[in-house]
């Protein structure tokens, strides 16, 4: 019964982590320096590319030069729910 109600409560977290999450995917975005920042890139649609506005997996924003930028890596959905979901999930 107690691993029903462990389930049944991470089944209905995932759920809501789903159904809460920002429609739009993640990225990578890797620096020209090597490094890399990940986030949600806020201006898709700048036609040609000038800068990069990113909000942060952490909530802070970052504008970065198009020259800053290498490569900008998209995190697939799944990979997106499971990092997200990751934190939530209580071990048995």
């Amino acid at each position: 019964m107690r691993q029903y109600r462990l389930c049944t409560s991470w089944c209905l977290g995932a759920l809501a982590t789903v159904l809460l999450a920002p429609a739009a995917r993640g990225a990578v975005f890797v620096l020209a320096t090597g490094g890399q920042i990940e986030g949600q890139l806020l201006n898709p649609d700048e036609q040609p590319r000038q800068s990069y506005v990113v909000r942060t997996e952490t909530g802070g924003t970052v504008t970065l030069t198009s020259a800053q930028v290498d490569r900008v890596l998209t995190v697939s959905d799944d990979l997106a729910w499971y990092r997200q979901t990751l934190p939530t999930i209580h071990h048995i």
